[in-house]
């Protein structure tokens, strides 16, 4: 089988040396390298020696990754990666406004981490910041798969855009733990870009203030911020200012002999700096602000201001020894490189190459999705679920962005993301090699229908009766308990013409079975798709819905199928169903396109087709 073709987007590159981006991007690589064929876009500025890298493929673009070029930079790597990419991963929203005309142009799904709330940093004013928070809305509105690294951030997410995303934080393993000095210099650690939000000129004013020694790791140079900083606190012999680091063995072990650590930032999600020191496990100090505060689930020590730092650092060692311990313990439990990877491989993947049916259901079920209502939609999943029987149920999702993902959760319940709309039959056939010779009986389900957990029992009873029943469906009625005429005759053209327009109310009376006693069961020329219980062995014999008919029309079509097999259909009104049918495309232009068009497909198909029958 061939591998896909994930495209890595946003960062400076690999081997990872600048950020956390790099270190996922070069972690989901190591990991995840057999199963997928990664291409991962660099900056070939930062990489001037380009070494072989035997993982993944790597695509140079001449300009800087970060800033404002990084528009530029993203939209370039986009362009290039729609000529081949299965998925796009992007890191970061500089580029959102592509992922538009990425779903309009293509099929590649696109995966969107939207990292720590760039528009809120500081370093960005005026037009930046509003470019960056409407990027973030289209990343968060328009992409199919949206990670936030931090439940703080899941959570605004979800409060400003009524959207839930898929909460991946980072790793923290690929730190290694090195010995500590026999005679260690007592001193404090801190490394992170030298930016306002990360509060350094805070962190080296308390540090001005006492005899404690503190060393520090950033970008000193890289803005009239940090030569600022750097110049006024560079005369003071217990504050040592370092460079960058990228070689992580010295990192590692100026972390690893600190006495503490100190976390000044105050943007973002899950920072990468912050879970590494956990994974070291050393005694941590944060800048008080929800994201830290998460990451550490608490655990950690706060501050918000000169004054309090200057309190904790006169913490008593078993205090300091607690909060390691805490930290460290929370970091090998959440922050492993596998898992998170394996978080990551599901969205790449799909969700159904992670569908398993081992413990065989007797009934397996299919409700296709397009932004549902999610009431509504938990109705019908709850009724199905209630079924006092081994059962499984697919929910197989043809909207633009995989928004009701989280919205359910259950053993017996499994979501499947298509990314695109593939239409109702397709999407009701997605789980066909995934029930074959594993589920006895197999109900289509519509998202607007809701029943009493006994009704299932009781069709599966009747549906076994009959060796020559494929398939069976039950009374129908409205939520208001109005009787909903779901079995018909086949139609002709000229009937579905006048029911359209309303008019021979005769014909159509008699198309919907009105001259019968609708009371008793018999077997209907074809049965409406919002309910139909099939032995899943005929189902998968008639190859399931025919998928030209996009939607409208699969259903009056595979009962003509059915026909063609000498088997029937079953009308059973002794239970009840209601459904909340809404004649969308009566009352939709779109919809009505569709359905004149299924009907075009279905007469053309079915015209020169002698009915066995």
């Amino acid at each position: 089988m061939n591998k896909k073709k994930v495209a890595i987007i946003g960062t400076v590159g690999i081997p990872a040396k600048y950020g956390g981006f790099e270190t996922l991007t070069e972690q989901l690589v190591n990991n995840l390298h057999t199963e997928f064929d990664f291409t991962v876009y660099c900056s070939g500025l930062s990489y001037k020696n380009r070494e072989e890298y035997t993982l993944a493929k790597r695509v140079f673009i001449p300009l800087d990754a970060n800033g404002k070029s990084s528009i530029i930079y993203d939209f370039v790597s986009i362009i290039h990666a729609l000529l081949y990419a299965d998925v796009i991963l992007l890191l970061g929203v500089s580029a959102a406004f592509m992922i538009p005309f990425i779903k309009l142009f293509s099929n590649t799904k696109v995966i969107t981490n939207i990292d720590g709330l760039e528009w809120k940093r500081d370093k960005w004013r005026g037009f930046a910041k509003v470019y960056l928070k409407y990027q973030e809305k289209i990343a968060v509105k328009r992409s199919h798969i949206v990670v936030s690294d931090n439940l703080a951030i899941q959570e605004y997410v979800t409060s400003d855009y009524k959207r839930k995303t898929s909460c991946i934080a980072y790793g923290a393993d690929h730190v290694r733990e090195v010995e500590k000095q026999s005679t260690p210099s007592k001193y404090a650690f801190s490394v992170c870009r030298i930016e306002p939000e990360n509060n350094v000129h805070v962190i080296l004013e308390a540090f001005s203030e006492i005899d404690k020694k503190i060393v520090f790791v950033g970008n000193w140079e890289s803005s009239k911020y940090g030569k600022d900083v750097r110049n006024k606190y560079k005369s003071f012999s217990n504050i040592e200012m370092l460079d960058p680091i990228y070689d992580q063995e010295k990192l590692d072990a100026l972390r690893a002999n600190c006495e503490v650590y100190i976390h000044g930032h105050s943007a973002g999600g899950t920072n990468p700096s912050l879970v590494e020191a956990m994974w070291l496990g050393l005694p941590i100090i944060c800048w008080d602000v929800v994201y830290n505060r998460e990451t550490t689930r608490s655990k950690a020590l706060f501050f918000d201001g000169k004054e309090a730092l200057k309190e904790l650092l006169k913490s008593d060692s078993n205090i300091l020894k607690q909060v390691a311990a805490d930290v460290k313990e929370l970091a090998y439990k959440h922050y492993n490189w596998k898992k998170i990877a394996n978080q990551y491989k599901e969205h790449l993947i799909g969700y159904d190459d992670a569908i398993s049916l081992e413990d065989k259901p007797v009934i397996t079920g299919t409700i296709v999705l397009y932004k549902n209502e999610v009431e509504m939609l938990r109705k019908a999943i709850d009724s199905f679920l209630s079924a006092p029987i081994k059962k499984k149920l697919f929910l197989v999702d043809n909207s633009p962005t995989d928004s009701l993902a989280h919205e359910f959760s259950h053993p017996d319940l499994e979501y499947i993301y298509v990314g695109q709309n593939i239409g109702y039959g397709r999407a009701n056939n997605y789980i066909s090699n995934f029930i074959k010779d594993h589920s006895s009986y197999h109900l289509v389900l519509n998202p607007d229908v809701y029943f009493d957990g006994q009704v299932i029992m009781e069709l599966i009873k009747e549906l076994e009766k009959d060796d020559n029943l494929s398939v069976i469906a039950p009374k129908t009625l409205y939520p208001d308990g109005v009787f909903q005429h779901s079995c018909r005759r086949y139609p002709s053209f000229l009937e579905l013409l006048f029911r359209r327009l309303k008019i021979f109310k005769s014909v159509t009376d008699k198309g919907e079975y009105k001259d019968l006693d609708l009371s008793r069961s018999f077997y209907p020329d074809f049965i409406q798709g919002a309910f139909l219980l099939f032995k899943t062995e005929d189902y998968i014999k008639l190859g399931g819905f025919d998928k030209r008919f996009f939607m409208y029309m699969e259903d009056v079509d595979i009962c003509r199928k059915i026909d063609q097999t000498r088997k029937r259909k079953l009308y059973y009104p002794e239970v009840e169903i209601y459904h909340h049918y809404t004649k969308g495309s009566a009352k939709n232009l779109k919809l009505f396109f569709h359905h004149f068009l299924s009907a075009i497909q279905y007469f053309y198909k079915w015209t020169f087709v002698k009915n066995p029958r």
